[in-house]
């Protein structure tokens, strides 16, 4: 049986925000789910889920420019991971720039580490 202080520990670890922030976007509550992200980055600025999730929020609104601003901004956090690439070359496919998309799925597929999904 758990503690209510633990459960007040809980809610100081981005993960669980971050899980909450995934439920609320599985239900389609965007907005929702971009302050729950919100939350997770603000306790643990390097947590890439965080960024990426709250990303996907604005994605999922159809607010690109928001998307892509932020997956650059993933990009440059964490170098080397191969999701901003992708959320970024998938948010070039659907306004159907497909000679920019292809460039950002070749360098994301560049970033995979073994046993990675992609493409």
């Amino acid at each position: 049986m758990w503690r209510i202080s633990e459960c007040f520990e809980l809610t100081s670890v981005a993960i669980s925000w971050f899980a909450v922030g995934c439920c609320s976007y599985c239900i389609n509550k965007y907005d929702q789910s971009r302050l729950y992200f919100s939350k997770a980055t603000s306790l643990e600025g390097t947590f890439a889920p965080g960024w990426i999730g709250y990303e996907n929020a604005y994605a999922g609104k159809e607010e690109g420019d928001q998307a892509m601003s932020g997956y650059r901004t993933a990009a440059r956090l964490f170098p080397g991971c191969h999701l901003p690439t992708l959320y970024i070359g998938m948010e070039y496919m659907r306004t159907h720039s497909f000679k920019l998309d292809d460039q950002f799925f070749y360098a994301s597929k560049g970033n995979m580490s073994f046993g990675s999904t992609c493409v």
